[in-house]
Parts: C-alpha cells; structure tokens; sequence
C-alpha cells in the first residue's frame, strides 16, 4: 500500500489523538487492506495502476464497452 509522506503523517497524528479501541481498530482495518491488496496484486498478475501483457482481469471489473454493447464478460474476482 503506498500512500504520499503527508497522508501518513496525517493518519499517525489521527491515531495519536484517538483511544486504544480506535487505534487497534485502524490497524487491524490497515493490515487486512494490505493482506487484500497483495493478494488481488498476485491474483490479478499486476499492482494497482500498473499496465502487464500478464494481467489477467481489471481489478474494477470492468468490461470493454462499445456503442452496440459489451465486448467482453470480465469475470469477478
């Protein structure tokens, strides 16, 4: 999960402020994006925003769309 310098200083200065409830919260919510993240990474053959001739599906599950229709089913993952 890669996120700028000054959003993270903005979530630490967030869970510094919040009780211990909230914190474990947020670093449990944290961790299980990030086990999310690089498993649908591995599945779909290509990180986020990152074009690979190995890709398998669009990790938006979109379809190729033309003026008559749908192109082609994109299955979910």
């Amino acid at each position: 999960m890669t996120q700028d310098h000054s959003a993270l200083l903005a979530q630490l200065d967030a869970l510094k402020s919040a009780d211990a409830g909230a914190v474990f919260a947020e670093l449990i919510r944290a961790g299980l994006q990030a086990l999310i993240e690089a498993e649908a990474t591995e599945t779909i053959g290509a990180g986020r925003y990152q074009r690979s001739g190995e890709r398998s599906t669009h990790r938006n599950d979109r379809a190729h769309r033309t003026s008559p229709g749908v192109l082609a089913e994109i299955p979910h993952l």
